[in-house]
């Protein structure tokens, strides 16, 4: 009786550590990023921007949001250290 709660108390422990790692790992989905309300733009080449300076005005962008997605045109740049409207 003994080794049978062991059992399962360390099966519940494994258990339990399991669903953590599960509900560390979904706070990395970049679908659950995009759901708190952030977008990934694309750039014509369906690369991901991460820069401002890689952009000019009127360049496309394509959005992906948590549903769907939506085309952009690049109105301005702010770059820190940087005048606005770059």
């Amino acid at each position: 009786a003994a080794l049978g709660a062991a059992l399962r108390a360390r099966l519940a422990e494994l258990h339990h550590r399991r669903d953590r790692a599960a509900a560390a790992l979904g706070h990395l989905d970049p679908l659950a990023v995009l759901a708190r309300g952030y977008a990934v733009a694309l750039d014509s080449n369906g690369r991901a921007v991460t820069d401002a300076g890689a952009l000019a005005p009127g360049d496309a962008l394509r959005l992906l949001l948590a549903r769907g997605a939506a085309r952009a045109r690049v109105e301005a740049t702010e770059i820190p250290g940087a005048g606005e409207g770059n």
